[in-house]
C-alpha cells in the first residue's frame, strides 16, 4: 500500500519493463514479492485510458487476469494483498472495456470468494470489501445489460446479503463503506426496463431500517437510498406491494428525509408512481393528508423549484387530478399550487430556458385534467392559482414551434385556455365588443390581461403553420365572445385586434 506521506503520482504511460517485473513478483510465490507486485499493479492501473488499454491487453494476452483469480493464488493472501488486488480491479471498472472483462471473468464473485468474508463487518476486510462494492457499482453503472449480468451471475444476491448485514450492524459500519453500498443499489435499480419487484423484496426491510436510522447529516447515502426506493416501487414492475409503503412507514420517512435534505426528485417520483399505479385503496392511503401537506409545503417554498423538480411536482398533481374524487379533493383542501404557476409563467416570459417546457407541458396537462373533471370548484381554484397567466405565457413562448413535444405543449395550453373560458359561458359580450369594458368572462379577462390574445394573434398570423390545430381550438370560442358570426380564424383575430 502506498505510503501516504510520499504518494506516487499517477502513471501517464504503460511501462512494459515495470509490468514484466510485476508479473514476475506476483508469480514468484514469495509473500513479500507478491505484496510488492500487487501494490505496483494497483498503482499502475490508476492511470487513464492510455495506460489501462495496453495494461488490460497484456493482462489478457498473458493469462495474468486468470492467474490472479485462481484458488491457488488466493490462498494465504493478506488483507493488504486483497486491498491492492481489489483496488486494481476497481480501477479497471473505470472504463467500459474493463467492466466487460470483469463480467466475463466473473471477477466480483471470485473476489468475494477470495476474501473469505465470513462477516461484512470484519474490520480486516473492510478496505477490500469497499473496493469490491465500488467495482460492482461501476459495473452496474454501465447500464441494464451489465445489471442483468450481475443478477444472472449471482453477484446481486451476494450484494443483498452484504447490505442486509451492514444495516443490521449499522452502528459499527464506517460511513464510507455504507455510502458505497447505498450508491451501488441506486445504480442497480435506476435503469429501464425496471427490475422485477421480487428482486428487491429481500432488501425492503433493510432499506426501510436504514432510511429510518440515518440522519439528515448523511445526505449522500440518504439520497441514494431514496433513489433506490423510488425505482423499486415503479409502476412498470409487476406485483408491487404498494401497501408496504404506508404500513411500514417507508413513504413517511422518504417524505421527511426529502424535506430535511431538499433531495426532492426521488420522493416526487415515488408519490407519482404510487398515485398512478397503486390500486384505489392503496393510492388513497398513500396520497393522504400527510402527503398533501408535504406537497403544499413544496408549493409554498419561497424560492423557485428547479425545472426538473417542478416538472415532477406538476406530474404528481396531474396524476392526483385524474385518479378520482378521493385524491382530487386534496386540491380544494390544500394549497397544492402555491405560487408555482405564476413563477413558471415569469420564467417562461424571461425566455430563460427551453427546458422549462417540460414543466409547462405537465402544468398544461394538469389544467386540462382539472377542468375536464367538471367540478365547479376547479375554475375559481385555477383562476386564483394564476392559470390564465401561465397559459398566456406558454402561448407566447418563442420556442414552442420546434420539437413535437413543444407543439403538444402549446396545443395543451390552447385547449386549457378554451376550456377555462367556456367555464363561464361564451355568450356574446356586448360591452367588451363596444370597447367600454373589459371581458366579463373572468378567465378570458385574465388571459387577455396577461397578453394571451396577442400571443394567439401571432400564432394565427403565421407561426401556426406547424401547429394548425391550435387555431381551430380557439376560433369558435373567441368568435362567440367577439361576435364575428364566422368561424374564419383570420376574421376572428382581425376583429379581436380591433376590439382590444
Amino acid at each position: 500500500m502506498d505510503d501516504p506521506a510520499q504518494p506516487r503520482p499517477k502513471p501517464t504511460r504503460f511501462d512494459e519493463q515495470l509490468f514484466n517485473k510485476i508479473m514476475s513478483d506476483v508469480r514468484s510465490g514469495n509473500p513479500d514479492q507478491v505484496c510488492s507486485g500487487l501494490e505496483d499493479l494497483s498503482w499502475m492501473s490508476r492511470g487513464a485510458e492510455p495506460v489501462l488499454e495496453p495494461l488490460m491487453a497484456r493482462m489478457e494476452c498473458d493469462g495474468f487476469t486468470l492467474h490472479l483469480l485462481t484458488p491457488e493464488f488466493s490462498h494465504g493472501r493478506t488483507p493488504k494483498d486483497m486491498y491492492n488486488l481489489s483496488g486494481f480491479f476497481l480501477n479497471l471498472a473505470a472504463v467500459s472495456e474493463g467492466c466487460e472483462i470483469l463480467i466475463d471473468r466473473d471477477v466480483p464473485n471470485k473476489l468475494f470468494d477470495m476474501m473469505s468474508v465470513e462477516s461484512a463487518l470484519d474490520p480486516r476486510r473492510r478496505p477490500a470489501l469497499e473496493n469490491v462494492l465500488s467495482m460492482v457499482g461501476n459495473i452496474a453503472g454501465e447500464g441494464a445489460n451489465a445489471v442483468h449480468g450481475l443478477i444472472d451471475s449471482g453477484v446481486f444476491d451476494r450484494v443483498v446479503s452484504i447490505f442486509n448485514e451492514l444495516v443490521a450492524g449499522l452502528i459499527h459500519v464506517p460511513p464510507s463503506l455504507f455510502n458505497v453500498a447505498a450508491w451501488l443499489l441506486s445504480n442497480v435499480f435506476r435503469f429501464e426496463p425496471r427490475l422485477p419487484y421480487a428482486l428487491a423484496e429481500p432488501l425492503l426491510a433493510s432499506l426501510t431500517q436504514a432510511l429510518k436510522t440515518i440522519g439528515s447529516a448523511h445526505k449522500e447515502p440518504l439520497k441514494d437510498l431514496m433513489i433506490t426506493v423510488s425505482y423499486v416501487f415503479s409502476g412498470a414492475s409487476d406485483g408491487v406491494d404498494w401497501s408496504y409503503l404506508h404500513s411500514s412507514g417507508l413513504l413517511r420517512r422518504v417524505l421527511d428525509a426529502s424535506a430535511e435534505t431538499m433531495v426532492l426528485l426521488p420522493a416526487l417520483r415515488l408519490v407519482g408512481e404510487a398515485a398512478a399505479h397503486a390500486d384505489p385503496h392503496a393510492a388513497h392511503r398513500i396520497c393522504d393528508d400527510s402527503t398533501a401537506t408535504w406537497l403544499a409545503q413544496l408549493a409554498s417554498m419561497p424560492t423557485q423549484l428547479e425545472n426538473n423538480v417542478m416538472r415532477n411536482y406538476l406530474h404528481v398533481l396531474a396524476v392526483l387530478a385524474t385518479t378520482g374524487e378521493r385524491t382530487r379533493r386534496l386540491f380544494f383542501e390544500y394549497d397544492l399550487f402555491g405560487s408555482q404557476l405564476n413563477r413558471l409563467a415569469e420564467r417562461l416570459r424571461m425566455r430563460s430556458s427551453a427546458g422549462l417546457l417540460g414543466a409547462a407541458n405537465k402544468a398544461a396537462r394538469l389544467i386540462v385534467s382539472l377542468v375536464e373533471a367538471q367540478d365547479e370548484r376547479c375554475g375559481p381554484l385555477l383562476l386564483d392559482a394564476g392559470a390564465p397567466k401561465f397559459l398566456a405565457a406558454v402561448l407566447a413562448f418563442p420556442q414552442v414551434y420546434g420539437a413535437p413535444k413543444d407543439q403538444e405543449t402549446v396545443a395543451l395550453a390552447a385547449q386549457g385556455t378554451r376550456l377555462l373560458i367556456e367555464l363561464s359561458g361564451i355568450d356574446r359580450d356586448e360591452a367588451f365588443i363596444a370597447g367600454v369594458a373589459p371581458p366579463s368572462n373572468p378567465y378570458f379577462a385574465a388571459f387577455c390581461a396577461a397578453g394571451g390574445c396577442q400571443a394567439m394573434k401571432v400564432i394565427n398570423s403565421g407561426a401556426s403553420e406547424s401547429i394548425p390545430h391550435v387555431r381551430d381550438l380557439f376560433k369558435g370560442t373567441i368568435a362567440s365572445i367577439v361576435g364575428t358570426g364566422t368561424d374564419d380564424g383570420d376574421a376572428v383575430y382581425a376583429r379581436l385586434a380591433v376590439t382590444l
